[in-house]
C-alpha cells in the first residue's frame, strides 16, 4: 500500500484547511496518509526520514510550495514522487503554473 505524506501550511485559513482535509480523504482512497501541518522552521528532511513516505503531496500556496521544495532539496525530491495541490492563487507568473491552479 502506498504511503503518502501530505505537507500543508500550518498558518492556512479554515477554508483552506477544509480543502486540504477533503483532498486527504480522496488520497486516502489510494493508500495511507500522514498529514502534517508545517511551519517554515520545521525540519522537513527529518520528517521525510521519519515517515518514509512513498510519495509527497504539497498542499499549499506557491510560497509554501517553494519553501518545501527548497527545504527538501533535489536529492529527496528526485528520489520520491511528489505532487502539488495548489490551495491559494499563485503570485508567480501564470505561465509557470499552466493549468495547475483550479480556483475554488
Amino acid at each position: 500500500m502506498t504511503h503518502f505524506l501530505v505537507v500543508a501550511n500550518a498558518a492556512a485559513g479554515s477554508t483552506e484547511q477544509d480543502g486540504v482535509r477533503r483532498a486527504v480523504g480522496i488520497i486516502a482512497e489510494s493508500g495511507t496518509v500522514s498529514l502534517r501541518w508545517t511551519e517554515p522552521e520545521d525540519d522537513l528532511d527529518a520528517l521525510v526520514t521519519e515517515l518514509a513516505p512513498d510519495a509527497i503531496v504539497i498542499a499549499a500556496g506557491d510560497g509554501s510550495i517553494h519553501h518545501v521544495a527548497n527545504a527538501l532539496g533535489t536529492e529527496t525530491l528526485s528520489a520520491i514522487p511528489f505532487g502539488i495541490i495548489p490551495s491559494a492563487p499563485p503570485t508567480i507568473s501564470p505561465g509557470v503554473w499552466g493549468s495547475l491552479w483550479i480556483p475554488s
